[in-house]
């Protein structure tokens, strides 16, 4: 009985190792805690619909998310060209 609970759970692993590019192309831009909040969202989802929690409920919470890097491009920009002239770098 143990060794089929370390055969799924080594297989569950790798499943969602494969997945890990999928998420790493469509998360791209999004902070830690923009990711963290799209996880949330994706289980609420699953759990919604009254199912397992899957990679491709994280993908469709990735695609309807704008990351802030995006949406704020401007106003970051913007406030590191005033680093550049009125702050100094930490290290």
């Amino acid at each position: 009985m143990l060794m089929d609970n370390i055969s799924v759970n080594k297989t569950w692993q790798y499943e969602h190792l494969r997945a890990v590019d999928a998420l790493a192309e469509n998360s791209n831009g999004f902070s830690g805690a923009e990711i963290e909040m799209v996880i949330v969202e994706a289980r609420y989802k699953a759990f919604d619909a009254d199912r397992e929690f899957v990679t491709e409920d994280i993908l469709g919470s990735l695609t309807s998310q704008v990351p802030l890097s995006t949406t704020m491009a401007e106003d970051i920009g913007a406030l590191r060209q005033w680093a550049l002239k009125r702050a100094r770098p930490a290290a």
